[in-house]
């Protein structure tokens, strides 16, 4: 009788144990963070291009006057009266003080090489200096252009088209490229038999800086002054044309 009760009570004892431990081991077997939606699955990744046309609606024009002299000083004051000139010559025709600028003074001593002698000859200093203007109205060109030559201007350097809102053509440019990575991604999922889902990450790529077109003029003035100041000649080759805008990304999409 005595050793059916302890037996009993052993028994009892054992299976209140085993009950106890079981509770937690089957707690963590169902942890709540981990949901099927957790998992991403099946990705596509793609990538897309956009590109847009854009006409440029500004002009910037480079210009600058190099005076020789003997005498510094009086090269100096020379080339300041002639670009003193040429700023008033400006602002009368409208020209934003903010779409003008002018780049340091250069000065370059010149000699002329005697071959015979092997003796350098001092000739006289050349004081140069640079200016830029951007016109938002680039039919005022010829004008701008004529009058600064006419008043002593004596290099032209360099004509480059801008964008006034270079934003709003990366814009347009980045619709089309996400418009031209879902295309892509729809083919290759219908092509292999899947349905596209959700999009998981997109990223723009390397971005284009457009390229303006230019003309280089190489300095001297020559027959591009008489034709600007005869209204021909330069007028008829200043076409704008376009700036292409390139905007390319990455994406990746859910497939199922």
């Amino acid at each position: 009788m005595r050793h059916s009760f302890f037996h009993y009570f052993l028994f009892s004892f054992l299976a209140a144990m085993l009950l106890f431990c079981a509770i937690p081991v089957q707690a963590k077997s169902q942890p709540a963070d981990v949901q099927p939606d957790n998992i991403l699955g099946m990705t596509i990744s793609v990538t897309g291009s956009g590109e847009v046309q854009a006409v440029p609606d500004r002009l910037q024009l480079r210009f600058g006057v190099t005076e020789r002299n003997g005498n510094v000083q009086e090269g100096s004051a020379a080339m300041g009266k002639t670009l003193g000139k040429a700023l008033e010559f400006l602002k009368a025709n409208n020209i934003d003080e903010k779409h003008i600028q002018t780049s340091h003074v250069h000065i370059r001593r010149e000699e002329r090489y005697d071959h015979q002698t092997g003796e350098a000859t001092f000739m006289h200093y050349a004081l140069s200096q640079s200016f830029s203007i951007i016109l938002i109205d680039p039919s005022m060109y010829e004008k701008i252009f004529a009058g600064l030559i006419n008043l002593g201007i004596n290099e032209v350097q360099e004509f480059s088209f801008l964008l006034s809102d270079p934003q709003k053509y990366h814009s347009e440019a980045l619709a089309l490229a996400v418009k031209d990575a879902q295309r892509k991604a729809a083919v290759l999922a219908d092509t292999a038999g899947f349905k596209l889902g959700k999009i998981v990450s997109i990223q723009e790529g390397q971005q284009w800086q457009p390229l303006a077109p230019r003309m280089m003029l190489g300095g001297a003035v020559g027959t591009i002054a008489r034709s600007a100041d005869s209204g021909s000649g330069i007028g008829e080759g200043m076409a704008l044309g376009t700036i292409p805008v390139r905007v390319d990304i990455s994406m990746v999409v859910l497939a199922h």
